[in-house]
């Protein structure tokens, strides 16, 4: 049975996969479906570079601020959302077009997750205030197999196994036979989206600029009054750890938006070495006449 296709764009911050998203999905009776973890928080459209209100209503999109800005949200409830709007786009007869700049979530549609269970917190806390020497000697008397593997000095690795074994009673060598779970049985087009580095810096600062016209102080004083003290891992990734500095007199307010725009750049150059080395593009767009063409041949 021939599986339903979809279309993974990906490409770094301020390349331009909004428009061409909706460019692909006004081509291709196409509804797009966020893959930035960025976009998935309320509250913060501007910080975000959400899309626009006439961007949102030129076609349909989903997961989109979507959820509180103190949610904690995870890569595998992220593939049951996913899976849920993909199932009903396509039972519409549209194709779900998956656009962001965060590799992982891309990745793990196609791919799907790791069946092995995260520690839970309590446990990880007990284990942590152990000496590695400790923990190390622990694993090898109850999982001399996963202890061989390891160095006697890598601390992280030894706690993940030591806490697997603890919580579940297989050994971690065990959860690591087992097949990868909650990828969608689609047929992925894989795009990408990726300007001269220069030309998107250039870009990324002239968006900071536009942020400010658009009011980001006084959005970023919203959400620090209401979390950011906190320092969420929804806010620090963003960069509201910046600007939490300048309010409380750590940074002048100038010094905070040349940091952000610099955040950004490294942010978009961490995305492009993902997009070299790990995204397995078949087009990398620069004409949409050609992209067109390209997806026309691909969908048959």
């Amino acid at each position: 049975m021939q599986k339903n296709k979809a279309i993974l764009l990906f490409g770094p911050t301020a390349s331009g996969k909004t428009a061409l998203a909706i460019e692909l999905a006004k081509k291709f009776n196409g509804e797009i479906i966020n893959a930035d973890s960025r976009q998935f928080y309320k509250n913060m459209p501007i910080i975000t570079a959400m899309p626009s209100d006439e961007e949102f209503s030129a076609v349909p999109h989903h997961l989109f601020e979507c959820l509180e800005t103190d949610s904690e949200f995870s890569v595998a409830e992220y593939l049951k959302l996913a899976k849920q709007v993909c199932d009903d786009v396509a039972v519409r007869g549209r194709l779900p077009i998956f656009v962001g700049g965060t590799g992982l979530y891309l990745k793990m549609l196609e791919f799907g997750l790791s069946s092995i269970p995260n520690i839970n917190k309590d446990l990880f806390n007990d284990l942590n205030s152990m000496e590695t020497e400790d923990l190390y000697s622990q694993l090898n008397s109850i999982d001399e197999a996963m202890s061989a593997k390891l160095e006697s000095n890598d601390r992280q690795r030894i706690i993940r196994a030591l806490g697997v074994i603890k919580q579940t009673g297989k050994s971690l060598l065990d959860w690591q036979e087992l097949p990868n779970e909650g990828m969608l049985d689609l047929d992925f087009i894989h795009l990408a989206i990726n300007p001269d580095r220069e030309v998107m810096y250039n870009r990324i600062n002239s968006r900071a600029s536009k942020m400010l016209e658009l009011g980001l102080i006084d959005e970023v004083k919203v959400v620090i009054e209401k979390y950011g003290q906190e320092r969420l891992n929804s806010l620090t990734s963003i960069g509201f750890d910046i600007f939490l500095d300048a309010f409380n007199a750590k940074l002048e307010m100038n010094e905070a938006i040349d940091k952000f725009a610099q955040k950004q750049r490294n942010y978009a150059k961490r995305q492009i070495t993902w997009l070299k080395h790990q995204y397995p593009f078949e087009l990398i767009h620069e004409d949409l006449d050609v992209t067109f063409k390209f997806v026309e041949e691909k969908l048959g």
